[in-house]
C-alpha cells in the first residue's frame, strides 16, 4: 500500500492549476516536489497540435529527477481533458521513487481527479512519447471499476453531475497499458475462446496484467 507523503501544492501551484481550470493555461506545466511543497517548475505554451507540443515534453524531464507532467489533451475552453505523466527516472534516488509515488494522488486531488483523464508512467525519455500515449490501451469503464481499489470507488461516488433532478455518477476514462498476455486473453475473449477474462493491476508497473 502506498501512503500518502502529506505534502501539499504552494500557494503558486494553486493558483496555476486554478488558471489552467479556468481555460487561461499553457499546454503543459511540470510540478515538482521541493522541501515539504509541490511546486511549479516550468510550464510550455501550446501549439493546435497537441501531438507537436508532446514531443518537446522530453525536454522538460530534467535528469536523474522526477517530476511530474501536466498535459493538456484537449483544446477545449475551459480545457477538461489532462494527462498526467509521472517522471521517475531509474536513476533517481529510492527516496525519491518512494515520496513521488506518494504525493502524485496529492497533486491529482488538488488538480482535480475528473480533469486527469489519462496518467502514464516513464522512467526513460523514450517512453515519454506521444506514439507511447497513443500506445496505451483505454480499459472499458466495466473493467476499471472492477480493477479500482475500494478506496478510488468510494471516492467515485460522491462525484456525480446534477441532470433534472437526478444525481448521475460520473466517472472519467483512464488508460492503462496492457500486457501482452492481458492484450491476446482479450483477444480471444472477443473470437469466444474465452467466456470469461480477469485482469489485475500491477502497481508497479502501473500495467494491466492477466490475473491468474
Amino acid at each position: 500500500m502506498t501512503h500518502a507523503s502529506g505534502i501539499l501544492a504552494d500557494k503558486e501551484l494553486v493558483e496555476a492549476l486554478g488558471r489552467a481550470k479556468e481555460g487561461r493555461t499553457p499546454r503543459a506545466m511540470r510540478v515538482q516536489i521541493e522541501g515539504d511543497k509541490l511546486v511549479l517548475a516550468e510550464s510550455l505554451d501550446g501549439t493546435t497540435e497537441a501531438r507537436e507540443d508532446f514531443s518537446k515534453v522530453g525536454k522538460m524531464l530534467a535528469g536523474d529527477t522526477p517530476s511530474y507532467i501536466l498535459f493538456r489533451l484537449d483544446d477545449k475552453r475551459p480545457p477538461e481533458e489532462w494527462l498526467l505523466l509521472a517522471w521517475v527516472p531509474e536513476d533517481a534516488k529510492v527516496r525519491l521513487k518512494m515520496l513521488y509515488a506518494s504525493t502524485r494522488d496529492a497533486l491529482k486531488k488538488e488538480f482535480g481527479y475528473s480533469s486527469i483523464v489519462c496518467e502514464m508512467h516513464a522512467s526513460d525519455v523514450t517512453e515519454a512519447t506521444w506514439d507511447e500515449y497513443e500506445r496505451t490501451s483505454i480499459v472499458s469503464e466495466a473493467d476499471r471499476l472492477t480493477l479500482m481499489s475500494q478506496s478510488e470507488r468510494d471516492r467515485l461516488k460522491g462525484t456525480h453531475l446534477e441532470t433534472g433532478g437526478v444525481k448521475t455518477a460520473y466517472i472519467h476514462s483512464v488508460q492503462f497499458p496492457l500486457s501482452e498476455q492481458a492484450k491476446e486473453a482479450l483477444t480471444a475473449l472477443t473470437a469466444g475462446e474465452h467466456t470469461l477474462v480477469l485482469l489485475s493491476i500491477d502497481a508497479k508497473t502501473e500495467t494491466v496484467e492477466l490475473a491468474h
